[in-house]
C-alpha cells in the first residue's frame, strides 16, 4: 500500500471494501501474470529472431535462456 500514496491510487484501494490480505493476493497475481505474459513474448521473439538470422539455437537453450530472463524480471 505504500506505493499506491506515491501512485496517486490510494483512494481507490480504500474506497474498495477488501481485505488487506485480498489486496495483497490481488496484486501479487497480477504482478505474475504480467510477468509470464512478458515471458511469454520474449521467449516468442527469442524463438523467431534465431530463424531471421539463419542461426541454429537448441529448445534446450531457449528454454533456459527464457528461464533465466524471466527469473531476472521476476526477482528485480
Amino acid at each position: 500500500m505504500a506505493g499506491e500514496e506515491a501512485n496517486r491510487t490510494l483512494h481507490l484501494v480504500l474506497g474498495a471494501p477488501v481485505s488487506r490480505v485480498c489486496f495483497a493476493v490481488a496484486k501479487a497475481v497480477a504482478f505474475l501474470l504480467l510477468v509470464s505474459a512478458a515471458g511469454a513474448l520474449l521467449w516468442g521473439a527469442a524463438a523467431v529472431a534465431p530463424l531471421l538470422v539463419g542461426v541454429e539455437v537448441g529448445k534446450a537453450h531457449l528454454l533456459a535462456m527464457m528461464a533465466h530472463l524471466t527469473a531476472c524480471a521476476l526477482f528485480h
